[in-house]
Parts: structure tokens; sequence; C-alpha cells
């Protein structure tokens, strides 16, 4: 027993002499490889619209609507639409449309606020833009196009009222 336990000595006493002239040596993760990566981007170019036209629609002889209309953009790209934006004093109506054109009459603003309102002009501002699912205008053209109308306030509430060019 007193041998195994002399050998048992000696074998401990090797070992750490042994770990003592070689310590295990320490991993290091050196990635010598290098990777590069590159990427390009091209971003659709919305282009400013051009001039306003506008058109008096009297039905029945009454200036109730005007018909506006712009050269459509021969570049507009998919998915992008018209913003026409109509302002008289503090009112202000916002429509979108796909086509170069859109009809301005009393039920385009609210309603009783035109026709209990004053007479006076109104400005109409258009350009092109980008809108998200939710409506959110997330990208425009760098310019936006306007035109003055006349906004003739009704006799009586109903009478000879609306809208005209300028």
């Amino acid at each position: 027993m007193k041998k195994r336990r002399l050998i048992a000595a000696a074998g401990l006493v090797a070992l750490l002499g042994a770990t003592a002239v070689h310590p295990p040596a320490a991993t290091e993760a050196n990635w010598v490889q290098r990777e590069v990566g590159t990427a390009s981007f091209a971003a659709p170019i919305l282009p400013n619209v051009g001039a306003i036209g506008c058109t008096d629609q009297a039905p029945n002889l009454l200036p109730t609507q005007v018909a506006l209309g712009w050269t459509p953009a021969s570049t507009l790209p998919s998915g992008a639409t018209y913003e026409v934006r109509i302002t008289k004093g503090t009112s202000t109506a916002v429509i979108y449309t796909e086509t170069p054109g859109a009809l301005i009459s009393n039920s385009t603003l609210d309603l009783l606020g035109f026709l209990l309102g004053t007479s006076g002009t109104a400005t109409i501002a258009v350009r092109s833009v980008f809108r998200t699912s939710d409506g959110t205008v997330r990208w425009a053209s760098t310019a936006t196009t306007t035109r003055t109308v006349r906004y003739t306030a009704p006799l009586l509430g109903i009478l000879l009222g609306g809208w005209t060019c300028t």
C-alpha cells in the first residue's frame, strides 16, 4: 500500500511539474480574412406638376364648380398620386387623385362653412406625392404648383354662388 501511495505521489508531482513547465496555451479567435460588401439604391424622382389649367363648369348658369387640369407627369412613378390642396382663409381640404385633374365644387370642402362664408379667393396647390397605406405623405415633389380661383358666396344661401376661374 505504501508503494501505491508512493507511485501516486510521484505521478502527481510529475503532472504538476509538467503543467508548471508547459502551461496550456490560451485559445485565441483570430480571423484574418476580411469581407467587404457594397450596395446601391436608386430612388424614383417625383416630378413637379406643370401649370394648372382651369375651366368654369356652370350647370344651369350657376358657377358652382371649376374643373382643374395639369399636364400629366410622363415619369410619375408607380404608386405616386397627385395631392390637391384647396385653401380659403382658415379652411383647407386635401384630395388625392391618380389622374391629372380635379373637379372643385362646394361639396369638395366644408359645404356649410363655404355657403355661410364670405366671397374671396382660394388657392389650389398641386404636387406629386408617395403615401403610405395609412395615407401619410412620406415623399413629395420639390415644388408645388399653385393657382388661384374665386369663390362667390351664394345669395340667400343657395343662389348664384360657387367657384369661377380667375
